[in-house]
């Protein structure tokens, strides 16, 4: 599978709600069983997507595009080796992506690329249904950390400017004060291999740009706050020590968290996840979740009880009391 993005503007009377449009090349895309499916999967987690079975539509749309908002061009075969060449060179165009594979993962998420931009827009706006559509990839992530994981202490540094409120913190635990409204502030992070903790890793050999020196920490890193303090050029340093789950200040408060939410002892699962999101007041959320899990398992899987069970809840914290019932 080859892949593009590109500028688009939006179509008259279109209400593209995302931060890109998605199109999809294949001579097969609306043929197969398989292929349809997967469109009306994307379509519950992206608003706007449009397919083509002609490598001359695609390309004229591309060329008619703007330099407004995003475009993912997803190609797939022989059309790719034959539309790639010619939309190489296009103003629209910013980068072309060449075939995936898992152990790439951290040359794809280092590169100034949509993959790199989309997953941090879609961590910090956390929203669930692109990210349950990015696992695959932080799963590669995660996996390329482990094996290339740092066996060493290191201490890192990272600086950016930090607004005052997200600075709060520091009043109230070491009561320093702050006045600007935007702040310079100075991470240094400590962290060593320890069981328990999330993996990081040295990314220089695998990253993009490999004359970098740069660590990566994994999803779910927990950071203890050592010391915040202002130095004479009115930097903030804050200093931060990677955790263990097994810390003692930690560990009951994660294991009642895996208990709550890890369904039957396994692994985050689409129950799980449900659950999670009804926990949250995400109802509508919890609900998509909830019946996806019942669509993709036989009557007499083990946690069906337990899904019917929780769109119970659903619908009674949601005053729908005579679906609970029934």
């Amino acid at each position: 599978m080859s892949m593009a993005a590109a500028p688009t503007p939006q179509r008259p009377g279109s209400k593209n709600l995302e931060t890109f449009y998605l199109l999809w090349l294949d001579a097969s895309v609306n043929k197969t069983e398989e292929n349809v499916e997967a469109q009306q999967y994307l379509r519950t987690s992206i608003n706007y997507l449009e397919t083509f079975e002609n490598d001359k539509q695609s390309e004229c749309y591309i060329q008619s595009l703007s330099s407004d908002d995003r475009v993912v061009l997803i190609v797939s075969g022989q059309l790719g080796q034959i539309i790639v060449p010619h939309i190489h060179s296009l103003r629209q165009l910013s980068s072309i992506y060449q075939d995936y594979s898992p152990n790439h993962a951290l040359w794809w998420y280092t590169r100034d690329s949509f993959a790199y931009r989309l997953l941090n827009k879609v961590l910090r706006v956390q929203n669930i249904d692109l990210l349950f559509l990015f696992r695959f990839f932080i799963r590669d992530l995660q996996q390329q950390f482990k094996d290339n994981q740092c066996t060493s202490r290191v201490c890192l540094y990272r600086r950016q400017l930090m607004p005052n409120d997200e600075l709060h913190v520091s009043k109230d635990s070491t009561g320093s004060s702050t006045s600007n409204s935007i702040e310079r502030v100075l991470f240094e992070i400590t962290a060593d291999l320890v069981a328990g903790v999330k993996s990081f890793a040295n990314t220089r050999s695998f990253s993009y740009f490999p004359e970098e020196e740069e660590a990566f920490f994994m999803l779910g890193s927990i950071f203890r706050v050592i010391n915040i303090q202002q130095d004479n050029e009115q930097v903030w340093l804050i200093q931060l020590k990677l955790c263990s789950e097994n810390d003692n200040d930690l560990k009951s408060v994660i294991d009642e968290m895996k208990k709550d939410y890890t369904e039957s002892g396994s692994e985050t699962n689409l129950l799980s996840l449900g659950n999670i999101l009804l926990s949250m007041n995400e109802y509508d959320s919890a609900e998509k979740y909830l019946f996806r899990f019942l669509d993709e398992q036989t009557n007499d899987h083990l946690d069906i009880a337990r899904c019917y069970y929780l769109l119970g809840n659903l619908d009674t914290n949601t005053y729908h009391l005579d679906s609970s019932l029934t």
